[in-house]
């Protein structure tokens, strides 16, 4: 992880709704199964994307909600095209991707009413 996504993590972890734990790195393939791979032009070996986090709901073992946070390499035209292509996963798979812009500080409160409304969504009887 880079720094300034330990420091997010930091901030983002203690607010995981009760009944739920956030995951490091997790593959798009770990979260939706097989077939969302992609090839490094660099070195041509197919890999598989990979979001910040994801908050999986502990007793479900489903994944509620991606996090992903946005720094300045996410305005490179490589990136933008990467993040599209995640953004249409997490759609496809009616899956909210929390994507969260680069800060010196983060509003709590802003993120936990988040992260619960995600959960009454999903973890609610009828969901």
């Amino acid at each position: 992880m880079t720094t300034e996504e330990i420091a997010f993590f930091e901030v983002l972890k203690p607010l995981a709704p009760e009944g739920t734990q956030f995951l490091v790195h997790p593959r798009l393939d770990e979260i939706f199964g097989s077939g969302y791979t992609n090839t490094d032009s660099k070195n041509g070996r197919t890999t598989s994307a990979r979001v910040d986090f994801a908050l999986m709901g502990l007793r479900s073992k489903r994944i509620l909600c991606g996090v992903e946070l946005d720094d300045q390499s996410h305005f490179t035209s490589e990136r933008m095209e990467r993040d599209r292509a995640i953004n249409a996963v997490f759609a496809a798979n009616r899956t909210t991707l929390l994507r969260i812009p680069q800060a010196q500080t983060y509003n709590r409160s802003v993120l936990h009413s988040k992260l619960q409304q995600i959960c009454q969504i999903n973890l609610s009887p009828a969901a």
